[in-house]
Parts: C-alpha cells; structure tokens; sequence
C-alpha cells in the first residue's frame, strides 16, 4: 500500500493491481510525500482495485487517521446496484438483482420477453 500525498492538497492510497491501464505511479507526474505520521484525520481517495467490504476498509483507513472520500452509505448508494436502482426505478426497464445465476424458470417467473 503506497500513502501519497499530491501537490500537498490530497492523499491517494494507491495499491498495484497488475492492470497497467489502472496501475499509476503518482511519484512520476506529481510532486508526492509520503507521511508517515498523520497529524489529523485527512481525506483521502483510494486506487486499490476492487473492494469486497468497503465498510470494513472505511473503518481500517479511518485507524490510519484517513477519511475515504465516501462513507459506506455513499459508496453503496453510487456502486451497489441494488441500492441505487430503486432511486430511478420509474426512468429506466424492470431491473433485478440475483446472488448467483439465475435458472430460466426464474427469469422467466420475474419478466416478460425480450430479457436483456
């Protein structure tokens, strides 16, 4: 995990993923410190990939003296579909969400031809 702190305005928690489109060295193109004491809890944004609990992340950032950008609810509401669709429901075509792939009979006991 790589703590660095941009142009002095903000602080990107970054972690290689393997992927070289989302990979990014900071240190190349902005003038970084890495702090290894933090005076106060200061806001930062994450570059770590996927995140399997982001509440669970929230809290361990939280140890470090850092504030994630989002809070738990906000992340769920901009990246869960289950909890975002509701809010446009009425603007967009039936949308469910299934813990695992779903048979035939189900789909078709949930909706009406054409499935997407």
């Amino acid at each position: 995990m790589n703590i660095a702190r941009l142009e002095e305005k903000l602080i990107v928690v970054s972690q290689e993923v393997g992927v070289s489109i989302y990979d990014f060295d900071f240190d190349l193109h902005f003038a970084c410190s890495h702090p290894y004491v933090l005076e106060s809890e200061e806001m930062c944004v994450l570059r770590i990939g996927p995140i399997v609990d982001y509440a669970a992340e929230y809290e361990k950032k939280r140890n470090l003296g850092l504030r994630l950008v989002n809070s738990p609810a906000e992340h769920a509401r901009t990246s869960e579909l289950e909890v975002w669709y509701p809010l446009i429901k009425e603007l967009t075509p039936r949308t469910m969400v299934f813990n695992s792939l779903p048979t035939a009979e189900e789909i078709e006991a949930n909706f009406a031809w054409p499935y997407f």
